[in-house]
């Protein structure tokens, strides 16, 4: 039944009456989802659900569309709110004030309540309600409509049947009913031999049925008790479809089905089928399922599509409906297990190879087959190789590169002589361009000729030479042409979209290959990072469009054959076993260019393990200046530390030694301060300069003593001598006076005694100082009196030493000599 016979123009009062007949009909049979009505209209624009912003044990409660803004709004807007609370609607003990956006229970809610708020526009959720919506109503005419299985019935003789043709007549009904078809049940009333049409019409969707004009017959009788429960034509029948479709072969061990179909005068019925394919091109025969029984499948495949037929029973007074309560297929994913040959030793790159297999695995396991031209058990280093058949690797050392023309017209010159004419880009810039290049001079849009030397040109800067002055009136314009080119380069072609990072044509490379990266067939030194894994170079700065990078990768001298195996149960496998045959070439001298450099060095004396006197708090750190002739950037130095404790012998600092690994680091772990590393152990580094190709001499650095974390220091310092007298703050003492520096002394070991010293000399430095001058009198403990002159102010400055560790300086007093 088409919905636009219930739902009319201009008709709001039968509309909403009709709507409630069907409204009706649907409870009183338990069939209205409500449930399923609210979900649509909650992802429509007439409804938006809140959730508290504040605690809900507080009130009032600040509501939030995403939890973090208050949300306000106005009942003219949203006229309709439903609360509900731990997934029951609340009908009282609330209120609600949509200008702030707040709501408050009578009642506190507690923390660990659901607080769900929704307001609607044009509906309150209830049932009595649905008519007088028009949107919900809209909605749920057309879904109770389009749950229903629609049917047409011509009656004809035979001739003129309609004013349409029987083709279009079968295109409307394929059409129609949302796509999904309307079977069309044809009678033939009498006899006769023009049917045809009538015919094709019934037969294409539906049935041709003949009537007798034999009014005992009761043709007509015995037709529409086939359409009833049971009968051939039986309407209360309906069908289901779905498809399931994988991006990748899945594999699916089974088909499992759960259904029940009632016994009745009139059966019940219910078949479930399913077909797959592995190809998306041709599928299995329809398999149908039995109840409660798998349905075995074990293979991989690319789409699995289900077809649910139910048809209703009849036990004398009310309908029997067949369900299905299970429907599903279980995917496998397998266990992945991995076998690698030894290294095996290759001179060259392997090309040409034939991988002969012999193995014995069930169909429920998957092999693949793969080579590593280097020495990695790493499988995302391996390329995948074909059996039983010739095969080739990818050459990753040479390239040819075809370029597509490139014409540029009608660039743009200026000029300040009308002589000389500097060419620009379209996009700005001073234009350049190569000797094979073609160009073309236009003068108010006419090629002109550089015959008799009417003009030359400068292609490095872009300039135009005209051997006379032009008119001020002509317009000079350029066209470019690039001829399209064939390039054979050293090492594999990449591709970019920043002209900064290049992407490698076969990807990712093992560890021990040799990389040498090239821009317009030389070889580059430094000026980028690799990225083995993603397959990519990077440059620190921004090459030009037109640059050529190519990457050579030559494998090492080592390659592995692999095998990923893939099990889809606990079935053990056979035997496995292969055999290979490969040939090989020579690697390109490339390599021998590329290693042909200067090694790295150290710049004499800044090599240094600072900080120069440590305490065993501190963290030693290594600092030096690199140096490359060639340029190349620092890459994979080496460095090793070593340790000697008590004077003891330097023991490297590596698991060799039973201690962290401490190879290649630059600096102390904070960790290992005063515990690999304690008070009074000597430190040493060895540092090897690397660019990434060659690996220069050893750099042997200082020497560092760890000292002890606790300090000396010195108190009450001060100048003792005869005569000292204060006047008004002011210390005075008189010429001739012989003067000594007194203070206390604490080594700042936990227990130690304050030695008093007096005019004594030890290991502590003392500095004399008239302070009108920078540099010390004198450097001893007691200040001899032929220094005391008068007119001079003088103090001392003792720092503090307990043989092996500095404290801070601290000065004296001043005393001015009179």
């Amino acid at each position: 039944m088409p919905t636009e016979s219930i739902l009319k123009v201009n008709d709001e009062a039968n509309n909403q009456i009709r709507v409630g007949a069907i409204v009706d009909y649907l409870n009183s049979i338990s069939a209205l989802g409500l449930d399923e009505l609210k979900s649509w209209y909650a992802q429509s624009d007439y409804q938006e659900t809140l959730i508290p912003k504040t605690a809900l044990n507080v009130n009032p409660i600040t509501l939030s569309l995403n939890g973090i803004d208050t949300f306000t709004w106005s009942t003219a807007t949203y006229p309709y709110i439903e609360v509900s609370v731990n997934n029951i609607v609340q009908s009282s003990g609330f209120s609600i004030n949509p200008s702030l956006g707040q709501i408050t229970f009578s009642t506190p809610l507690i923390l660990t309540d659901i607080l769900k708020v929704v307001i609607r526009s044009d509906w309150d959720g209830q049932t009595n309600t649905i008519k007088s919506s028009e949107n919900i109503r809209t909605y749920f005419v057309s879904k109770w409509a389009n749950s229903y299985i629609p049917f047409s019935t011509i009656f004809a003789d035979g001739k003129n049947i309609s004013e349409y043709t029987a083709d279009e007549i079968v295109t409307t009904a394929e059409s129609s009913w949302n796509d999904l078809g309307v079977n069309v049940y044809s009678f033939l009333l009498g006899k006769s031999n023009l049917n045809k049409d009538l015919q094709t019409i019934g037969t294409s969707r539906g049935k041709f049925i003949h009537i007798s004009t034999d009014a005992n017959a009761q043709d007509f009788d015995t037709t529409f008790d086939s359409f009833l429960h049971g009968g051939s034509n039986n309407l209360f029948k309906a069908s289901w479809t779905r498809k399931f479709d994988y991006e990748s072969l899945t594999y699916v061990s089974k088909v499992y089905s759960a259904f029940t179909a009632p016994l009745s005068t009139v059966n019940s019925s219910c078949i479930i089928q399913y077909r797959y394919s592995s190809d998306r091109r041709s599928y299995s025969s329809w398999i149908t399922l039995t109840n409660n029984v798998d349905s075995l499948i074990n293979r991989e495949i690319l789409a699995i599509e289900y077809k649910v037929t139910l048809a209703d029973g009849w036990n004398g007074s009310a309908p029997v409906k067949p369900f299905v309560t299970e429907l599903y297929h279980v995917i496998i994913n397998p266990s992945t297990s991995y076998i690698f040959t030894y290294p095996q030793n290759i001179n060259g790159s392997m090309f040409e190879y034939i991988l002969s297999p012999k193995s014995s695995i069930p169909e429920t396991a998957k092999l693949s087959w793969g080579i590593c031209r280097g020495d990695s058990l790493d499988w995302a280093d391996y390329s995948p190789i074909i059996s039983r058949r010739n095969g080739v690797l990818p050459n990753r050392q040479e390239s040819i590169l075809f370029t597509d023309e490139v014409s540029k017209t009608g660039l743009s010159t200026k000029t300040s002589d009308y002589f000389i004419y500097q060419v620009y880009e379209e996009n700005g810039s001073k234009a350049k361009w190569s000797v094979t290049d073609i160009v073309t001079i236009r003068l108010d849009g006419i090629a002109t000729s550089d015959s008799d030397g009417y003009y030359s040109l400068d292609n490095v800067n872009g300039l135009i030479y005209f051997s006379t002055e032009k008119p001020s009136t002509v317009v000079v314009t350029v066209d470019i042409t690039t001829p399209s080119e064939v390039y054979k380069l050293n090492g594999e072609l990449t591709t970019t979209i920043d002209n900064r990072t290049y992407y490698l044509s076969n990807g990712r490379y093992p560890s021990d290959s040799t990389i040498i990266v090239l821009k317009n067939n030389s070889i580059v030194r430094g000026g980028y990072f690799v990225n083995r894994e993603s397959g990519t170079i990077t440059f620190t700065q921004e090459q030009n469009d037109s640059d050529k990078i190519t990457v050579y990768v030559a494998p090492s001298d080592k390659f592995r054959v692999g095998i990923q195996i893939k099990n889809y149960t606990n079935v053990s496998l056979g035997l496995i076993q292969f055999g290979l045959t490969y040939t090989t070439i020579t690697n390109s001298d490339l390599e021998n260019s590329f290693a042909n450099s200067p090694s790295p060095t150290i710049y004499p004396g800044t090599l240094q393990l600072l900080p120069s006197i440590p305490n065993v708090s501190e963290r030693l750190y290594i600092e030096y200046k690199y140096v490359s002739v060639d340029n190349n950037k620092e890459l994979d130095t080496k460095t090793e530390w070593y340790r000697s404790r008590s004077n003891g012998a330097y023991l490297r600092v590596d698991a060799s030694n039973s201690m962290p690994n401490y190879d290649n680091r630059t600096v102390q772990k904070l960790s290992d301060l005063n515990s690999l590393f304690i008070s009074t152990d000597k430190v040493k580094v060895i540092v090897r300069p690397s660019d990434g190709i060659t690996t220069g001499i050893p750099y042997e650095s200082n020497i560092a003593t760890l000292l002890g974390t606790k300090r000396p220091y010195v108190y009450d310092v001060s100048i003792a001598c005869a005569n000292k007298t204060t006047v008004s703050g002011v210390n005075y003492v008189t010429e001739g006076t012989e003067l000594k520096a007194r203070f206390i002394f604490n080594d700042g070991e936990t227990g130690s005694s304050n030695i008093i010293y007096e005019g004594q000399e030890s290991s502590n430095s003392i500095s004399w100082y008239y302070n009108d001058e920078l540099q010390p009198i004198s450097t001893k403990a007691t200040l001899s009196s032929n220094l005391v002159v008068k007119g001079k102010t003088i103090s001392f400055i003792v720092k503090p030493y307990d043989g092996s560790m500095y404290g801070d300086p601290v000065r004296s007093e001043d005393i001015t000599v009179s």
